[in-house]
């Protein structure tokens, strides 16, 4: 069973028995009664009460400013424009009750009082109205969890946005403008600054980084993943850091998603610029490996062309020996020392040349080890 509401209730009559007949039953059912003579009192009340004050309970017949008037003059008050309103009256017919509908009531008593059914009505209006607050605070909720899904799934969306486009990126400087777009969509205003092969890139969308904002970076760098400091947040990642200027610190829960979504897209940042970083050194690699190739291809020409001059040579020099020899009328043995020092030269030759072309066959090895 629901334990009976306890309120504050205001009373508007001009009649003393009246409101002193329901101020003793009300309070003997643990409400608070608060009494006003006449409409403009009441107003005073209502106004000093403001925030307690529970349902209103008037007298439709008043002088000056009756119950008609009064709950007109209730309700073009935004903060009443809610407040159970129940009249008292003399009047049965439906006109007087069409009239006080009109004027926004919410329940008629018809005189002569029971004081059981004011407490029973003035009871149920109060409980529904902290029904339907409640239900309508769940409701808010709901649209407010609701709508916040759909702005985190919204911002979700250009972060997987930015990487589907960043994936394609080959420099950090277009990355560092992608990345300003995408944060601009987020409402965000930021600057960047990579960290790469012990280097500093600042990038800012309209301009270079101020030597302040380069220098309270780089203090930053060590004070954790998330470093904030009055509307300004620094991401601290291996290969950059990135300052958000504008962050939402009036707003706890957008500021939480907030920092959610830089999460996401800084994650995504950190592994781009990795492959951009890979990317790059592939092809220094390469363009290394297509120089040492040139250069095998040069070196093996260079030893052929070398190895049949000498060859070449070799023959040039025995078939002039062989003719000096008979011209100079030498003797056999001496013709045969010689023919032994040529000889003797030729193996020299061969196997120094040999050893030259074992080295470059290491050369090769080291190269194929290189390639794969």
């Amino acid at each position: 069973m629901t334990k009976p509401v306890k309120a504050d209730i205001l009373i508007v009559d001009d009649d003393p028995l009246i409101l002193q007949l329901l101020q003793i039953h009300l309070e003997s059912e643990g409400f608070n009664p608060v009494l006003a003579e006449n409409g403009h009192q009441a107003l005073d009340c209502l106004s000093e009460h403001a925030e307690t004050i529970q349902s209103i309970i008037s007298d439709v017949e008043m002088p000056e400013l009756d119950g008609y008037a009064l709950c007109e003059a209730v309700r073009a008050d935004q903060r009443f424009q809610t407040l159970p309103f129940v009249f008292i009256s003399a009047h049965t017919d439906l006109d007087e009750k069409l009239k006080g509908y009109s004027v926004g009531g919410d329940d008629y008593i018809v005189k002569p009082i029971e004081p059981e059914e004011v407490i029973l009505k003035v009871r149920y209006i109060i409980d529904n109205r902290v029904k339907h607050e409640s239900l309508s605070k769940q409701a808010s909720d709901s649209f407010n969890a609701a709508m916040n899904a759909m702005t985190y799934t919204s911002r979700l969306g250009l972060v997987l946005s930015f990487i589907k486009d960043a994936t394609h990126i080959k420099t950090v400087e277009d990355l560092a403008m992608r990345l300003f777009d995408t944060m601009e969509n987020l409402g965000l205003n930021s600057v960047i600054q990579f960290h790469v092969r012990m280097n500093l890139l600042p990038f800012s969308k309209n301009g270079s980084m101020t030597p302040l904002e380069t220098n309270v970076i780089e203090l930053a760098r060590s004070r954790g993943r998330f470093f904030d400091f009055a509307a300004r947040t620094i991401v601290n990642y291996q290969h950059f850091s990135l300052l958000v200027k504008n962050m939402p610190i009036d707003n706890p829960d957008d500021y939480g998603a907030i920092k959610d979504i830089l999460g996401n897209l800084c994650d995504a940042v950190e592994v781009i610029v990795q492959l951009i970083l890979s990317n790059e050194l592939t092809e220094e690699k390469s363009q290394s490996m297509s120089v040492a190739d040139s250069a095998l291809a040069d070196i093996k020409t260079a030893m052929q062309m070398i190895q049949s001059e000498n060859e070449r040579a070799v023959e040039i020099m025995i078939g002039e020996m062989e003719d000096a020899m008979i011209s100079l009328g030498l003797t056999d043995a001496q013709e045969e020392v010689l023919r032994s020092i040529t000889f003797q030269y030729l193996e020299d030759s061969t196997r120094a040349f040999e050893k030259v072309k074992d080295l470059y066959r290491s050369f090769e090895d080291i190269h194929k080890t290189l390639n794969q």
